[in-house]
C-alpha cells in the first residue's frame, strides 16, 4: 500500500522496495500489528510475539508440540521465512529480550552483567550515560535503583563541574555488585493478591511489586523515580502518597481488577481518609484509595467510607476545570460509578447478607455519584461562559478613523536592542479608508497606500504653532 513511499532514484533509473525496510520510520510498529494480525487467536494462550521472535510454551510435551505445529502451519501460510540457526526447541531455559527466562522466574543475563562489570570507571559526561544506560535496562531488578545512582545521575545536570569523587565511585561500584547478584523475579500468580511496598526520601520514591506464598515474599518488580525541585519541596505526607501513587500507576497493568496492599511506613497516611479538608492535590490523590477501602471485608468500614465517596468525588469537581483527579491520576476519562460497581457488589455480596436492601442502597448512592458528575459539567460549562464573558470585555472595543485623520502606526517588530529614547510609534500616516472589518487604508508622504489592523493604529494629535514672543528668564544666583 506505501511501496511507492520507499522509491528511489539511481542512474540505472527509479526502484522501490519489494519488502519493507526496518529503516523506516513506522516500520517496527507495521511489522508488530501485522504479526498480531497473522497469530491473533493463539497470542497469550500459546504464543507470544514480539517483533520477530517467537515464543511458544505450554503446560506438557504433547500440548507444546501441538501448538508449534499450529503457529509453523500459520507462518507457511503467510508466507514468513524462519531461520532455523535461531530456533531452539523443547528448552527448559533462554535469553528473550535480555533476560534469562525459566522456571524459577526472571534473570538478568549474565553476559550482558559480565560485560557491565568490567567497564572502567567513567571519565566524562559520555561515560557515565553509557554505563547508566546499560545499567537501567536491568533497574526493575534492583532496589532503590534512583538512590543509589543519585550521585552519577548530578554529574548530568547542566552547569555542572564533572568530578568523579569518591561518593560517585562507590555508587558506581555499588551499582555493579548490585547488578551481579540481582535478584531473580518471580512470574505473579494472579489468583493471589498483589502486595506494595512504598517509602519515600528526600529526593527518591520507590516501590516494590510482589506475592506472598505461606510466608515467603517474593517480588515481581522494583521501580524508583528521582524527584525534581518541585516534589523535593512537598512534605513527608505528600512525599510518602505521592510514592503510592507512583507504585500503582508504575504497576497499573499488574493490580487493575486485583487485589492489592498497600504497606508504608507512615502512619500519619491514614487520617487523610476522615480529614475533611485537605490541599487539593491530596484529595486528588486519595480520591481512588478511599473507594479502594470500601471494598475490604469488613462490614463497618464498607458502610462508613462509601459515603466518603460522594464527599470526595463532590469535592474533586470543585475546580473550575474539565479533567477529573482520576484522570489526572490514571491518564483515562473517569466514569466512577461503572468503575467501581463490580467492585462494591461483590463487596456487598461478601459483607452484607441482605443483597436487595444493599442493592437499594448502592443505587442511591450510583445515582447520586451521577447526579455529581452532571452537576460537575454543568458548573464547568457556566465556568467557561462567565470566564469568556469577562475575558470579552478586556477586550478593546474598535476604533474608529475618519478620513484625512492623522494616525501612528505601532511598530510591531521593534527590537529591545535599539536605543531607548527611539520611539516605537512610525508616521504620521494619513487615513484614506476604514473597512467593516477594522482594517485601515494609509498613505504616507511618498503616497504609497498600506493595510494595516485598527489596533495597530492611534490618533496623532499635532502641536499647534505658538507665534507669541517668549520672554527670556534670566537666571538668578543670590549673593554671598
Amino acid at each position: 500500500m506505501d511501496q511507492e513511499k520507499t522509491t528511489f532514484t539511481c542512474p540505472f533509473g527509479t526502484y522501490a522496495y519489494r519488502r519493507m525496510s526496518f529503516g523506516l520510520c513506522n516500520a517496527p510498529t507495521t511489522f508488530q500489528r501485522y504479526m498480531l494480525a497473522i497469530f491473533h487467536d493463539m497470542i497469550e494462550e500459546s504464543v507470544e510475539v514480539f517483533m520477530n521472535d517467537f515464543f511458544v510454551f505450554g503446560s506438557s510435551f504433547d500440548y507444546c508440540l501441538n501448538k508449534l505445529d499450529k503457529m509453523l502451519q500459520r507462518c507457511k501460510d503467510a508466507h514468513l521465512v524462519l531461520n532455523w540457526e535461531k530456533c531452539h526447541f523443547m528448552v527448559k531455559e533462554g535469553i528473550v529480550l535480555g533476560h534469562k527466562v525459566s522456571e524459577a522466574g526472571l534473570e538478568v543475563d549474565k553476559a550482558k552483567i559480565k560485560v557491565i562489570s568490567k567497564l572502567p570507571p567513567p571519565t566524562n559526561i559520555k561515560g557515565i550515560r553509557s554505563f547508566l544506560g546499560h545499567a537501567s535496562f536491568y533497574r526493575r531488578f534492583i532496589k532503590d535503583f534512583s538512590k543509589i545512582d543519585r550521585p552519577l545521575t548530578k554529574l548530568l545536570e547542566k552547569d555542572i563541574l564533572f568530578e568523579f569523587d569518591e561518593e560517585c565511585h562507590n555508587a558506581f561500584k555499588l551499582l555493579k555488585e548490585k547488578l551481579i547478584c540481582a535478584t531473580v523475579i518471580v512470574s505473579p500468580n494472579w489468583s493471589l493478591p498483589f502486595e506494595l511496598m512504598c517509602d519515600a526520601s528526600d529526593f527518591a520514591v520507590g516501590a516494590i511489586l510482589g506475592q506472598k506464598e505461606g510466608r515467603n515474599f517474593h517480588p515481581i518488580y522494583f521501580a524508583s523515580k528521582t524527584l525534581n525541585t518541585a516534589h523535593q519541596n512537598y512534605t513527608i505526607t505528600e512525599k510518602e502518597l505521592m510514592a503510592i501513587v507512583f507504585a500503582f500507576d508504575k504497576f497499573r497493568s499488574y493490580v487493575v481488577l486485583s487485589k492489592t496492599i498497600v504497606h508504608t511506613d507512615h502512619s500519619a497516611l491514614r487520617h487523610l481518609f476522615k480529614k475533611q479538608y485537605a490541599k487539593p492535590r491530596l484529595i486528588r490523590w486519595i480520591l481512588l484509595l478511599i473507594l479502594e477501602k470500601t471494598i475490604k471485608d469488613n462490614p463497618a468500614i464498607w458502610s462508613r467510607k462509601l459515603d466518603d465517596a460522594p464527599w470526595a468525588f463532590r469535592t474533586a469537581y470543585k475546580t473550575p476545570t474539565v479533567t477529573t483527579p482520576y484522570k489526572l491520576t490514571y491518564g483515562k476519562n473517569c466514569h466512577l460509578p461503572f468503575e467501581i460497581e463490580h467492585r462494591a457488589y461483590w463487596a456487598l455480596k461478601n459483607c452484607n447478607p441482605d443483597l436487595i436492601a444493599a442493592g437499594e442502597k448502592r443505587m442511591f448512592q450510583l445515582h447520586e455519584l451521577d447526579e455529581l458528575r452532571h452537576q460537575a459539567y454543568e458548573n464547568s460549562r457556566l465556568y467557561k461562559a462567565r470566564t469568556k464573558v469577562w475575558h470579552d470585555r478586556k477586550l478593546k472595543i474598535r476604533k474608529e478613523f475618519k478620513h484625512e485623520n492623522k494616525v501612528l502606526l505601532f511598530h510591531s517588530k521593534y527590537k529591545f536592542k535599539q536605543p531607548k529614547l527611539r520611539s516605537r510609534w512610525l508616521g504620521p500616516y494619513v487615513v484614506k479608508h476604514q473597512y467593516p472589518s477594522g482594517y485601515v487604508e494609509l498613505y504616507g508622504k511618498d503616497g504609497n497606500f498600506f493595510i494595516f489592523n485598527g489596533h495597530r493604529l492611534k490618533l496623532y494629535h499635532e502641536e499647534e504653532d505658538h507665534n507669541e514672543t517668549r520672554e527670556a528668564i534670566t537666571p538668578f544666583f543670590p549673593k554671598e
